[in-house]
C-alpha cells in the first residue's frame, strides 16, 4: 500500500511538502501517483491564482508504514 508526498516550490515562498491528509492508501504506485498529481494540481492552481510563480513541483509515492 502506498501514500503520496507532494513538494511544491514557488518564487517568493519557501518550498513546502504536503502528504495525503486522509487515511486513503493506494494499492499500486500508479494509482498513488495519479491521486497525488490531482492534489498537486489543485494546490498549484490555487497558488497561481494568488499570484505565485511555480518553480517546481513533484509527487512521490512511498510505501505506507505497516501501522497505517
Amino acid at each position: 500500500m502506498y501514500t503520496f508526498i507532494i513538494l511544491i516550490c514557488t518564487l517568493g515562498m519557501p518550498c513546502f511538502m504536503a502528504g495525503d491528509a486522509t487515511t486513503t492508501l493506494y494499492h499500486t504506485p500508479e494509482a498513488c501517483v495519479q491521486a497525488g498529481s490531482l492534489k498537486r494540481d489543485e494546490f498549484t492552481r490555487g497558488l497561481v491564482a494568488m499570484g505565485y510563480s511555480l518553480v517546481h513541483s513533484d509527487v512521490r509515492c512511498e510505501l505506507a508504514p505497516p501501522s497505517a
